[in-house]
């Protein structure tokens, strides 16, 4: 749909039907030279096609796998409540590291932040390469400079930085650690996981570095939980000014 309006303007039109007709381009048009200009459009349809939907029934249940069609509702419904769930467990966990690290009284080493910015430019590079497209061929397209781009990453990376400066030293006193054991179960789930690649996996995830890897991607997660569960227990949980009534009675 090149702008909106188009869609609605070919409904209930006839295969072989020809029509004009004019609309505006929005002012966020990808072409500017064409925002909140009148475009005159001429179609011509050449084909009109109908989705239509299998009956939604036990046999179509038994063609997915379930034996009726009330245990798919029941694991679709089951599917979208844990999905649910885990979304609004994510936003609660990205808004209290949020808290946490905007009351920190740090300021990450500039070296450290810098070193971080080289790492978002040289994985923006690889992103890039994977979608065929050159670093050089980016920049004229988004207009920069590779310096203007680094000088872009420098408050994402001051944010990393810092994020991972406040977590572990939010380890540190919440004496969060990992042990070898549950290190090992978690290959072991990982492996399970990953099917096929089961052996990639486990060789990848055992070696040094990929332990000291996986161990701090487990540190930050039992950290992240330990913050959570602070932030929702109950006496945190208390309105503002409660217990302090008692103080009072008793000066």
């Amino acid at each position: 749909s090149p702008v909106p309006g188009f869609a609605e303007q070919l409904e209930g039109v006839n295969k072989g039907q020809e029509m004009e007709f004019t609309l505006s381009f929005p002012q966020d048009y990808s072409e500017p030279q064409l925002t909140g200009k009148e475009g005159l459009f001429k179609v011509k349809v050449l084909e009109v096609k109908e989705k239509r939907l299998p009956s939604l029934d036990d046999e179509f249940a038994k063609g997915e796998g379930f034996a009726s069609l009330e245990e798919m509702h029941q694991r679709v419904k089951e599917n979208l409540l844990a999905r649910a769930q885990a979304e609004a467990r994510s936003r609660l966990e990205e808004r209290v590291v949020e808290v946490v690290v905007e009351g920190a009284k740090v300021e990450p080493p500039p070296t450290v932040v810098e070193r971080e910015a080289e790492h978002l430019f040289e994985e923006q590079g690889r992103i890039l390469q994977s979608s065929r497209l050159t670093m050089e061929e980016y920049l004229r397209h988004i207009n920069k400079s590779e310096e203007e781009l680094r000088k872009e990453l420098q408050p994402l990376a001051r944010k990393r930085v810092l994020r991972s400066f406040v977590l572990a030293k939010a380890a540190e006193e919440e004496k969060v650690d990992v042990s070898p054991e549950e290190i090992d179960a978690e290959v072991q789930r990982l492996v399970s996981e990953a099917g096929e690649e089961g052996k990639r996996v486990r060789e990848a995830l055992t070696s040094q570095s990929g332990r000291l890897s996986l161990r701090q991607v487990m540190m930050t997660r039992k950290t992240v939980e330990r913050l959570v569960a602070l932030a929702t227990a109950p006496e945190a949980q208390a309105p503002a000014g409660e217990g302090k009534e008692e103080e009072g009675h008793g000066n």
